[in-house]
């Protein structure tokens, strides 16, 4: 499992955990909304076997509210990546957005815009030759443009050296 895979795995995680505790104190921490309909027929122990599996079992408000609560997770999962991405503290913004919701979300997309998608390093850049300035490959000697040398050789065999060397390593020439 990837690094990434698993940090969004464990704000998933987090973001259940949290559901279920709000679920749990739901007449502490929201007394009115949604979670009403997402909880209807569920009072205590008392649960009527037939009202149990009457349709709408948890209600059309419950369902809106499912849904909402999904995509809200999926924007949660989407500003981990992106911020991570980024650059950024993923976890740290994934939280922000979570339990600041929309206005959150407004100001990590401000934030966000500042900080550029980080272009993944493919290796050390192309030298340029220093008599033309184009871009040379790095296994040249010589500059394919203008045929200015790039590197040190040696002057007996013409083998590549480096330049700290004392000796050509094929012909054993001083240098």
């Amino acid at each position: 499992m990837s690094a990434s895979l698993g940090k969004t795995l464990a704000i998933i995680l987090l973001v259940i955990i949290v559901i279920a505790a709000v679920a749990g104190l739901r007449y502490l921490v929201f007394p009115w909304g949604i979670t009403g309909g997402v909880f209807h027929g569920f009072h205590g122990l008392h649960i009527n076997r037939a009202a149990f599996w009457a349709w709408p079992f948890i209600g059309i408000a419950g369902l809106f509210g499912l849904a909402v609560l999904f995509l809200w997770i999926a924007v949660v999962v989407w500003v981990y990546r992106d911020a991570e991405k980024r650059g950024l503290n993923g976890a740290v913004w994934a939280l922000v957005v979570f339990f600041a919701h929309v206005i959150g979300l407004v100001i990590y997309i401000l934030i966000r815009s500042e900080h550029p998608v980080a272009a993944p390093a493919s290796g050390p850049p192309a030298p340029a030759c220093p008599r033309c300035g184009k871009s040379t490959g790095h296994e040249h000697a010589f500059c394919p443009h203008c045929g200015e040398r790039l590197r040190p050789v040696c002057p007996k065999c013409g083998a590549d050296i480096q330049p700290d060397w004392k000796a050509c390593p094929k012909c054993g020439e001083k240098i």
